[in-house]
């Protein structure tokens, strides 16, 4: 075959092959529209458009391919050929050359210190000065008492202080207006009898005065103690089970002045005309005093006090086996004995009530309840007790049928399924359930569907929208790649006309 030949076969080849590329690339862009994204149809358009004019429009030139045998035209001598000007080289833009030296920055400027206010020429403000103290002192004395009577020959204790919570004190004194002799704190003195009166003077930091006078008598008239007496009563057995011995004291001339009690670790001073012992557990062994103004004092009395402030133990021996609501069950006839346990640590039992003796039988001859007890009482006073719930059973009796049916829901004699409720009538628009009274048999071979109910309309509603959404996708997948496909495959077309008109 000659090169004519050739060259006059292969254009009508191409051609088929270009317009098969056309037709797949076309069909694609026809199916995108229906994926919904416009986007890739006019993408695919456009390459069609331009895979298909290229090459069509090499090979439809209206001047007709060369031979290889024929002889190229010789050029016109009319219109000479004139060689091209050859470009200019293009210099490339100037650049501005780099400074060597470093451009010029504004220099920092000087950090200037922070500006600090200047101290204000007065001090600082201090707090300001407390109110001045405007409340005067205060004496306390304690010995001697005013208008107290004391005994002559008699050492007396001076006991007085000045106090302010204010500006404080700055002297504190107690003097003999008479004489003018000074006391101090703590002094013992001893006193002529005769009329005295005493003042007592404090001075604050604020520089006010308090004076108080103190006047008493000293007398050879009051030699008699004073008189204590306390609440306790020896008991019959020796044991109490109180709290508090109280001590009084009286004195009808100069009065009391104090009531002691000690024991074995410590001893206790009240002022006043009364005064409270604790008592502990066990032996209580304490002596008890006063004296008066006028430094006499009572006689002591010692009083051994035995206290027991604890329980007595009283607890019941297990009887039978453990029953309802805490009782304690025995079978009709069984054998059962009572027994208790009752015991004091500390003062001892003094006496024990039960119900029944200890080591006694348990009745048991007949059915029913019964109640044992135990009570104990220990020699102070103190009470523990213990009982319980003694069940007789008959283990032979009939445990008696199961609890009946409940007559006002009587059991229905049809089946355990629950009829048709009578207040809820059927509706007879509603098919009835296949093998229901009055419904139709169900054909042999025909599978039983459930019954929905009414109310599952939404549901049935929501159950087609997903089937039509998964539809929709299922198609929008096979489209996609139908279009996938014809597009690959006009691709590949234009790829062949491209070979052939390289090898033609």
């Amino acid at each position: 075959m000659t090169a004519k030949h050739a060259s006059a076969k292969h254009p009508p080849r191409r051609r088929a092959t270009l317009a098969l590329a056309g037709t797949a690339i076309t069909a694609a862009t026809l199916l995108l529209p229906t994926l919904g994204t416009p986007a890739y149809a006019s993408d695919a358009a456009d390459a069609a458009a331009s895979a298909s004019t290229a090459p069509l429009s090499a090979a439809d030139s209206t001047a007709p391919e060369q031979s290889a045998t024929e002889p190229a035209a010789a050029p016109s001598a009319a219109a000479p050929e004139t060689p091209a000007e050859p470009e200019p080289p293009v210099e490339p833009a100037p650049t501005d050359p780099e400074p060597t030296d470093p451009e010029p920055t504004d220099p920092e400027p000087p950090i200037d210190p922070a500006p600090t206010d200047p101290e204000p020429t007065d001090p600082e403000p201090t707090d300001p000065e407390p109110p001045a103290d405007t409340t005067a002192p205060i004496v306390r004395n304690l010995s001697p008492v005013p208008y107290a009577v004391y005994a002559a020959d008699r050492a007396m204790f001076v006991d007085y202080w000045c106090e302010d919570p204010e500006s404080g004190i700055d002297s504190c004194s107690l003097v003999d207006t008479a004489t003018g002799d000074s006391y101090g704190l703590g002094q013992q003195v001893t006193l002529a009898a005769g009329d005295y009166e005493w003042l007592g003077t404090a001075i604050n930091g604020a520089g006010l005065k308090t004076e108080t006078l103190i006047p008493f008598t000293v007398t050879n008239d009051d030699v008699s103690a004073p008189d204590v007496t306390t609440d306790w009563t020896q008991p019959v057995n020796g044991w109490t089970n109180r709290w508090w011995l109280t001590v009084n004291a009286t004195d009808d001339k100069s009065g009391v002045d104090a009531i002691y009690a000690k024991d074995s670790q410590r001893t206790l001073r009240v002022e006043g005309n009364t005064l409270s012992y604790l008592l502990r557990d066990g032996e209580n062994s304490v002596t008890v005093w006063a004296d008066d103004m006028a430094g006499n004092e009572s006689a002591r009395q010692t009083l051994v006090i035995h206290a027991d402030h604890q329980s007595p133990t009283a607890v019941l021996d297990p009887i039978g086996r453990p029953g309802p609501d805490g009782k304690r069950l025995l079978d009709l006839g069984e054998y059962a004995r009572f027994g208790f346990t009752a015991d004091d640590d500390l003062s001892g039992v003094d006496r024990v009530d039960s119900t029944l003796p200890q080591g006694s039988a348990i009745d048991t001859v007949k059915t029913g309840d019964q109640l044992v007890s135990v009570t104990v009482v220990d020699k102070a006073g103190n009470m523990a007790q213990d009982s319980v719930v003694v069940q007789v059973v008959d283990p032979d009796a009939p445990t008696g049928p199961a609890d009946p049916t409940d007559p006002t829901d009587p059991t229905d004699p049809t089946g355990p399924t629950d009829p048709t409720d009578p207040t809820d009538p059927v509706d007879p628009a509603q098919p009835a359930e296949p093998g229901a009274p009055g419904a139709p048999a169900r054909p042999a071979g025909t599978a039983v569907s459930p019954i929905q109910p009414a109310n599952d309309g939404r549901a049935a509603a929501e159950t087609g929208s997903e089937l039509a959404s998964t539809g929709s996708d299922t198609r929008l997948g096979a489209a996609l790649s139908v279009s996938l496909v014809l597009v690959l495959l006009g691709v590949i077309a234009i790829a062949i006309s491209r070979r052939q008109r390289r090898a033609s």
